[in-house]
Formats: structure tokens, sequence, C-alpha cells
């Protein structure tokens, strides 16, 4: 028998976590979260990663769980180690990713008394966890095991419904006691799968409310994995003159489906078009959407109806309402709902406003071409590089887009459906974006790359001070100046504080980053550059960074004279 650690309860509860199906450990090295380490290590499967940076190690989880969509354990010591997950906790809440944060904590009667690394760890994630249990270290009774497996049900099963839980361990002096590990009973718990569709009259409802509809308008938001069934049965649907389907990158649709680059065109539209594109009935599927001017425009188009459809997170009775609009809330998975709605299909095409889909082809078809024509001879800038970046990838590319500007600028470039898109969109903030695509490299065998700004980069610089770095990452690290989005967006550039308060200005380069990590490095300041290094680059051994150099002032003008190129041609 192997030993394992002495305090039952930490045995029980690693163990509990291994039967139900965890097998990836992120661990911050410390001494208080030693009996979960020696746990662990008794395990016969468990894959384990040790990474200092408690912030760091928190995304590399968090990626791992994005692509495996299966909780992943992060555990760290006490104190300001469990504080520094933070970030990553509510990512992943919003994100709807699995990850069982356990935390070691000094024993409850030392809280408050000035003993080091001791805060208030009980709940420490409040509300942006699914469920939050302290775990005694040594049950003394049979209730007690039983209490301490129904917490461990709870937990696991919460964080595969998609989210983050916590599990707090007062842990008490020694800590590194070992013991054969014991008999150990079996799970007492099963939970069984279920999928819920509409009732019949329900379906009945929304089938004679969405084909009496004239403008029918589907918003597809991120998914995070590719669906064909989904795409198929979009394609189906849409076979209806009278709707019509908006998407972007992230929803990681596999074929092409009405227009997949929303601003693209609705930064463009005229008045005229704006009044003839406006829905009588808006449907959304999937999460985020990057695009905020959608929602703009929506909100200030009057008299439509507005259905959100999917699995709500745990503990909501619906998903959000970006539009403000929320009529009706269809609490079901998206393939269901459209598979019923297909039963009630008209056998033929309804001739009600037959026009609103090829209104909105033409509109698209229009910006496309004007689109290719622009950046055949575009200037070198954000937009150049993105576009030719996303044109020189090999198929079947895992795409992590970086928040901030490279999200937004992917958005323009022509649609690659052969590739899987990804990104931090739970909370679009630009903390763990490198750690986290270096998470989710660990877990797949194909190329991942990673388009990053420069802020964002070097911000998750300790994304790199692991061992063993994925040899599928490449990072494409665009260095713009720093804080390019606030040149781009509203407001900023008005302020009279813009590079004082809100683009930080970057005049550092990662050459030296990556030679002290021993990754290889490229760059490029030109386009006949890039062409040269984008081969040697993607084709490189091991983990590698291509820094692209673009102008800080020019970019933001480029962009404009692209829009105005679509808007007037």
């Amino acid at each position: 028998m192997r030993k394992t650690t002495n305090k039952s309860g930490i045995d029980r509860c690693v163990w509990l976590l291994a039967q139900y199906g965890v097998r990836d450990w992120v661990f911050s090295p410390g001494s208080r979260n030693a009996p979960m380490a020696i746990a662990v290590r008794a395990l016969d499967e468990a894959r384990i990663e040790v990474i200092v940076d408690e912030r760091s190690a928190g995304f590399t989880a968090l990626g791992m769980a994005m692509s495996s969509r299966r909780p992943v354990v992060l555990c760290c010591t006490s104190g300001s180690a469990a504080a520094n997950y933070l970030p990553a906790v509510v990512e992943a809440f919003y994100a709807s990713i699995p990850l069982i944060v356990l935390t070691a904590d000094r024993p409850e009667h030392r809280i408050d008394q000035f003993e080091g690394q001791t805060i208030r760890q009980r709940d420490l994630y409040g509300s942006h966890v699914l469920y939050s249990a302290q775990i005694d270290e040594k049950p003394s009774s049979e209730s007690e095991f039983s209490g301490l497996d129904r917490m461990v049900f709870e937990a696991y099963h919460s964080a595969l419904s998609g989210g983050p839980v916590h599990l707090n361990v007062p842990l008490s002096e020694p800590l590194y006691g070992t013991q054969e590990r014991p008999e150990i009973r079996p799970v007492s718990i099963i939970r069984s799968a279920v999928r819920n569709a509409l009732e019949p009259a329900a379906a009945l409802e929304c089938a004679r409310a969405l084909y009496s509809s004239k403008k029918v308008l589907w918003i597809v938001g991120s998914f995070p994995k590719r669906s064909e069934r989904l795409s198929a049965l979009l394609e189906r649907v849409l076979l209806q003159p009278s709707f019509y389907l908006l998407s972007e990158s992230l929803s990681n649709l596999d074929r092409p489906l009405g227009c997949p680059n929303i601003d693209r065109i609705v930064l463009t539209l005229s008045p005229e078009e704006r009044e003839a594109l406006r829905p009588d009935l808006v449907i959304s599927l999937g999460g985020e959407l990057v695009s905020r001017k959608l929602k703009l425009w929506l909100r200030e188009t009057a008299e439509w109806d507005y259905w959100q459809l999917g699995t709500p997170l745990p503990g909501r009775v619906s998903l959000a309402d970006p539009m403000e609009r929320l009529s009706r809330a269809i609490p079901v998975d998206a393939e269901l709902f459209l598979e019923q709605m297909l039963e009630y299909a008209p056998k033929e095409p309804s001739a009600v406003s037959s026009s609103y889909s090829a209104l909105w082809s033409r509109a698209c078809e229009s910006r496309a071409k004007k689109s290719e024509d622009f950046l055949k001879t575009a200037e070198w800038s954000d937009l150049k590089v993105h576009h030719r970046l996303i044109s020189s990838l090999p198929p079947e590319t895992h795409l992590f887009e970086g928040n901030s500007s490279p999200i937004r600028y992917v958005q323009l470039c022509a649609p690659r459906h052969d590739l899987h898109h990804l990104a931090n969109r739970g909370v679009s903030g630009i903390e763990g974006t490198t750690s986290t695509a270096l998470g989710y490299a660990r877990k797949v065998l194909e190329p991942v790359v990673l388009i990053s700004g420069d802020l964002a980069f070097f911000y998750d610089s300790n994304a790199f001070w692991q061992a063993n770095l994925p040899k599928n990452l490449k990072i494409a690290l665009i260095n713009n100046g720093g804080g390019g989005i606030f040149r781009i967006i509203d407001g900023p550039s008005g302020s009279g504080w813009l590079e004082e308060h809100f683009e930080w200005s970057n005049a550092r380069s990662a050459e030296l980053l990556c030679s002290m990590f021993s990754v290889a490095y490229f760059r490029a300041n030109s386009e006949a550059e890039l062409n040269s290094a984008l081969p040697e680059w993607l084709n490189s051994e091991g983990p590698s960074v291509l820094e692209v150099f673009t102008p800080t002032l020019r970019n933001p003008e480029v962009l404009e004279a692209y829009f105005e190129t679509l808007r007037h041609g």
C-alpha cells in the first residue's frame, strides 16, 4: 500500500475527487498544503503540475479545464497565496469553467492572531464560486465522514456543471505525517445525467411565434468547442428566408452561416439599412459577444422581442440579458431547442418578408468585398498584421485571442472555420492570458497560437516561469507601444490624459525576457520581415514568440480609414 497523509479528512477528500474523475492537479508550492500534496502523490492516476506564481497557476489550471471541460484542482498554501487565485476564480465563474480550489488554512483559533500567512479564508471568494465548504482535517465519527462525502460530492458536481468551487481546509501541525492508506469505503453517491427540453405546449407556442415573425435575427455567441451538430441544425433552420444569423469567431461554427463579422457590418450600416434590417425577433444562443456595437444598436432599436436560450448558470433561471430586452427565457440546450423547432418548420419556406435574409446577405457580401480590397493594399498596421497572421495559420490550429485589441481585430479578418477559437471572455481582462493559453496547450496535441498585446504579455510574464513549457505553444506578440485599445474606442483619446492614465506607453521588447526563459524569439518590423519570419516561427521546435512591432499613432488612423471604406467604398 502507498503512504498517504495521516490527516484522514484530506486523504478521503482527495481520494473521492479522484474517484469522481479528477486527473489534473495544479499545486502552488508551500508548506501548509503538504498533506494535500502527499495524498495526491499516493494516487494511481494523477497528472501534477507545480507552478510557483499563484496567479499564473490559477490561469494555467483554467486553461487546462477550458480544454478538457473537466474539473481541475488548484491547490495552494494559506494566506495571500489563496488570494492570488481570485482573478482566475472570477474568470472561471463568468466563463463557466470547472475549477476546484483547494486551499490550506491555519486552524480557526489562529485567525487574526498575528500568525504568518493567515487571513480570513472561509468563503474567501464570496459570490464568485458555485459552492463553498470547510473540510475537517480529521473527522472523528461515521457521521462526520458522511458529511465530508456530501461536501466533496457537492463540490465536484457543482464544478462539473460549469464554474469554480472552493474547499477550505484548516490544518494543524505537524503537516508531514504519513500512514498506510487504510481501506476506504466506496463512493456512495452517484449523480445521473439529465437533459431538459421544452414541454410540448411550450415548444408549440415558441414555434408559432418564431415562424410567424417577419424578421428573425439569430445571434450566436461564444461556444467553447466546435459542434458539427449545432452548425448542421442552424443550417437547416436558416432555410427560412425570414431568418438571418450573425456570429463571431468565438462561435466556433464549422461552416459559413450568415455573417461572421458583426462589427464589420454593424459599424457601417447606413440609416436606410438600419431600418430595413431592424428585426422583429432576436434569438440569442451561446455565451458573450465581443461586439459592443451590436448590443448598442439593438438597444436603440425599437419594437422587437428578445429570446435568450441555453442552459443557465447554476442557481439562475435564465441567461443574461445583454440587450436589455429579454422577453422570453428558454433555459434548455440550444441543440435540443433547434431540433424541436425544426419539427414545426413549414414544409415550404414562408413567403412572409422573404427578402430579410437576402437584405442581410447583400449588406454582408458588400462589406466582405470592400474589406478584401482594402486589406490588399493596407499599410503596415495592427489591422494588416492580424489579417496576415490569421490567414497564415495551419488548419485545426487552436487560436487563443487575447483581450483588448487582438480579439477585436480578429473579428474583422476573413473567417477561418477550420480553426478552434478561444479567449478569456468571462471577465475579459488581460491578466493571465498567456498562462491560460499555456495551460490549454498542455491538454491538446494540435498547435496552439496566442495573439497577445504587449501589455497583456508583459503583465503575465511569469507564465514562462514553469517547468516543461508545452512545445505546441506559439505566441504572436503585437507590440504597438502599449494600450492600443484606448486609441480605437470612444472616450480616452478626448480625455486629455490618454498617455498618462489609459494606454500606458511601452517601449520594451520581449527579446531579453525570452532569452531568460530559453524561449525561441523572432521579430518583425515590416510586412516583408513578417512574411519571412512567419514560416520559421510556425515551424520552430518548442514554444516560441514572434514579436511584431506596429506604429502606435498610425494604427487607429488605418482602422478608421478601413471603416470609412466599408461605409462609402
